[in-house]
């Protein structure tokens, strides 16, 4: 029988699973990848485009682009098209980002044709009826208008505004553009960038033999266009402090940060490391000290955040409007105190710990690999890139930590952002 008045035994990490997908190319050179499993009565698949935000000259246009695809082809109206979906028992998520969009798609094996035969119309042949276009906007607008009544939305939103400047990352969507999205850039959008080059198709669960085959009788038919990609800003622009003052506020939102890298710099993990010990799991130093000791804000966090051109590292929190000067002195002095100090051995191996534990949940089911997969394909890394990560993490000293920290922060051009 078990003695529970002891504590378990705490046992090194040893390794991450590896990912070992299948790889398929079909004959208009959109990639395949798959991760099969036999005994799950389930499947994911996901359509990645190279068509985010990134990409578009109109604020807009890229998200309403991916969300409109389910709205109408030439053969199904939107009504059809929930129908289809209902009846096969599937769930259809669009997601829009900076870089990528994607259709992920969960149902039951039995449906791959249908699914794929569905699917290919809306990449083939969709029509962004304008009622459907109108009703869009008109929810976006009251979307919109509750957000940036947000302290918070509003502090991030001019944060990105603010350390990428005109570089495509920065150029967020306000309620006054949607007025300037038209069909015609819908029409215009799609034509440019969705098509095989820009495709990958990546799929879990009970596949079988056949479903390549599928692949490629549905999707194999896309065509592929060259598109020159558009130039890089390379300017950072200089920190800048920005106070806004919000009436009816009862907290004030804080975003203290700046540009920082990608995930191919070679700086990555030891900069990822660094933000987990300042605020980026419920045991932090920052919540440590602004939350636990000294009551400042309910929630608080640190995140270096990449998307595929550049990345950025911030700190966010939620304070009350008197005691933001205060907050905001203690967040600088707990990214001093990273630079400086040397971090305890107990502290390093506890933040070691959690960060394997966090990767582990990554590779838990081939459902939350290919979402690792995803990642991984979208920044251009090899598949060993987590196996590399995590050994080099176990080898990371307090001093590499101390050394890095001092390369990620740059304590004289911060962007400091409060809203409240």
């Amino acid at each position: 029988m078990t003695d529970r008045t002891k504590a378990p035994l705490i046992h090194d990490f040893v390794f991450l699973p590896s990912l070992n997908p299948q790889r398929h190319t079909l004959d208009n050179g959109i990639d395949c990848l798959l991760l099969p499993n036999a005994h799950l009565a389930m499947v994911q698949m996901i359509v990645q485009i190279k068509a985010g935000a990134f990409y578009q000259e109109k604020l807009g246009v890229a998200t309403a682009c991916l969300k409109m695809l389910r709205e109408g082809t030439t053969s199904l109206s939107s009504v059809d098209i929930a129908e289809q979906l209902d009846y096969i028992g599937s769930y259809l998520i669009c997601n829009a980002g900076k870089d990528y969009v994607s259709l992920h798609i969960y149902f039951p094996p039995k449906a791959t044709r249908q699914v794929m035969c569905l699917l290919a119309d809306l990449l083939k042949n969709p029509t962004f009826p304008q009622q459907q276009l109108d009703i869009y906007k008109q929810n976006l607008k009251n979307e919109l208008a509750v957000e940036f009544e947000k302290t918070s939305y509003k502090a991030r939103c001019c944060f990105m505004e603010t350390i990428f400047d005109q570089h495509p990352y920065g150029r967020i969507l306000h309620i006054d553009d949607i007025d300037h999205i038209h069909r015609s850039d819908l029409e215009a959008f799609f034509q440019q960038y969705y098509h095989a080059k820009n495709i990958k198709i990546f799929a879990a669960g009970q596949i079988d033999n056949s479903f390549v085959e599928n692949v490629e009788e549905y999707f194999g038919d896309i065509v592929g266009k060259t598109n020159a990609e558009p130039t890089l800003i390379t300017h950072i622009p200089q920190a800048e402090k920005k106070y806004f003052e919000k009436q009816d506020a009862v907290q004030s939102s804080i975003f203290i940060g700046q540009r920082s890298i990608t995930k191919q710099d070679p700086d990555w993990p030891v900069f990822s490391l660094a933000s987990l010990v300042l605020g980026g799991y419920f045991g932090s130093r920052l919540m440590k000290n602004i939350r636990e000791d000294k009551g400042l804000a309910y929630h608080i966090y640190a995140n270096l955040h990449t998307f595929v051109h550049a990345g950025m590292f911030y700190v966010a929190a939620d304070v009350n409007k008197s005691q933001v000067q205060e907050s905001v002195g203690q967040i600088y002095h707990e990214m001093e105190v990273l630079q400086t100090a040397l971090m305890s051995k107990e502290e390093l191996t506890l933040v070691k710990n959690y960060l394997y534990g966090s990767l582990m949940k990554c590779f838990d089911g081939v459902f939350a690999q290919l979402d690792l997969l995803l990642e991984t394909e979208k920044h251009n890394l090899p598949l060993a890139f987590w196996a590399n990560y995590v050994e080099c993490i176990k080898t990371m000293t307090a001093d590499d930590l101390l050394a890095g920290a001092a390369r990620m922060l740059d304590m004289d051009n911060m962007t400091e952002i409060i809203v409240g």
